[in-house]
C-alpha cells in the first residue's frame, strides 16, 4: 500500500478511536450533569428534579383551664334515735359530709338551706318527718364544739380547692336534741340544699 495511503487509513482509524473515546466521555458526562447544563434539545429522560424552595414560620398552641364544679352526695345518717334510754336525756351526735371537685385554686364558699320542715322544728332550725305528721328536730352545725349552726352563713368562711383531680370532702356536725317523745317510726328524713358559690 502505497504510504500516503497507509498515511491516511492510519488517520483515519485514529480518529474512529478517538470519536469513540469522546463518546464514552461524553455520555459518562452526560449521566452525571446537572440539568441546567444539557441542552434543552438533548434526548435525556429520568433526570431527578431540581430541590424546591423551603420557608419556615412557628405555630402557637393555646388553651384555657376552665373554673369548673360537681357537687357530689352529701349525707347525715344518725342512725337509730332512742327517747326511752340512750336519748332520753342525751343528745344524739354524729357526723355527715358534702363532696365536690373544683378547678384547682378555685375559692368556694357553701351554704345550707333550713330543708323542707324547718316551721315544724322546736328549739332548732330543721326537722325530719316520718311523712305521718311526725316531726323529729335536730340540727346542722359548722364545727365539731357545735357552736355555730350552718344555715346561711359559708362554711367555715371559704376553703380553696388544692386539686382538681380528686373530690373534697366537708364535714357536717348533725345533733338530735334529746327527749324528743315520739311514736316509732321506719324513718325519719328532711333534704337541705346546699348550694357551693365558687
Amino acid at each position: 500500500m502505497p504510504l500516503g495511503v497507509k498515511r491516511a487509513v492510519a488517520n483515519t482509524v485514529g480518529m474512529q478511536r478517538v470519536a469513540r473515546v469522546l463518546g464514552i466521555i461524553s455520555a459518562t458526562i452526560l449521566c452525571f450533569a446537572a440539568p441546567g447544563h444539557i441542552p434543552s434539545d438533548h434526548p435525556v429522560t429520568g433526570l431527578a428534579p431540581a430541590p424546591a424552595s423551603t420557608s419556615a414560620s412557628t405555630v402557637s398552641s393555646t388553651a384555657t383551664i376552665a373554673n369548673a364544679l360537681t357537687i357530689g352526695s352529701g349525707t347525715v345518717n344518725f342512725g337509730a334515735y332512742n327517747p326511752v334510754s340512750t336519748n332520753k336525756s342525751t343528745a344524739l351526735k354524729v357526723t355527715g359530709s358534702l363532696t365536690f371537685t373544683v378547678t384547682k385554686g378555685d375559692t368556694v364558699q357553701i351554704t345550707l338551706n333550713a330543708g323542707d320542715n324547718s316551721a315544724h322544728a322546736t328549739g332548732t332550725t330543721r326537722a325530719m318527718t316520718d311523712g305521718a305528721g311526725n316531726y323529729l328536730s335536730y340540727e346542722l352545725y359548722d364545727n365539731s364544739n357545735y357552736t355555730t349552726v350552718w344555715s346561711g352563713a359559708t362554711y367555715p368562711s371559704s376553703i380553696t380547692s388544692t386539686s382538681g383531680l380528686s373530690a373534697t370532702s366537708v364535714p357536717i356536725y348533725g345533733v338530735i336534741p334529746a327527749g324528743q317523745d315520739l311514736p316509732a317510726a321506719a324513718s325519719f328524713t328532711d333534704t337541705v340544699i346546699a348550694v357551693i358559690t365558687y
